[in-house]
């Protein structure tokens, strides 16, 4: 079972937590016995404001973005996506709702991932089912319910 997760630090904030903790938070949000690949890359405030505005036609910076790739039926592959964060975003949101930091990056990085795994929030079945598996993956590592 194959999980390769890639990293690309572009941000000069350096409050983030190390990339074995993200990948931890993220492979609890993996299927078991599932290969799976996934890019995550920390932007700046101007790159993340950038890829808000082209992808979700939002001209405003957010916490983080999440890109499923969509397999080509001809292609046999286990690349899910990638998961872009601005760390100045996430640190400045968590402390802004009061939040403790780690828990605040845990959860996004397990909500972000969900999203690569299909996972929507559109719909009221949709939320509801998403926020519980991401409450059953953070209590696995001790941290609450983030809701």
């Amino acid at each position: 079972m194959l999980q390769k997760i890639s990293f690309q630090i572009i941000c000069k904030n350096k409050k983030y937590p190390s990339e074995k903790e993200m990948k931890q938070w993220i492979k609890a949000a993996f299927p078991p016995k599932k290969s799976m690949q996934l890019n995550v890359r920390l932007v700046t405030p101007k790159e993340i404001q950038n890829l808000n505005r082209i992808y979700r036609g939002k001209n405003k910076t957010t916490d983080i973005l999440s890109f499923p790739f969509q397999t080509p039926k001809t292609l046999k592959s286990n690349f899910k996506g990638d998961i872009v964060l601005c760390p100045t975003e996430v640190n400045f949101a968590a402390k802004k709702q009061k939040k403790n930091l780690k828990a605040h990056w845990a959860h996004l990085l397990v909500h972000g991932t969900l999203h690569l795994l299909d996972f929507e929030h559109d719909t009221v079945d949709g939320a509801r089912k998403m926020m519980s598996h991401e409450i059953k993956i953070l209590n696995s590592f001790g941290i609450p319910n983030p809701y």
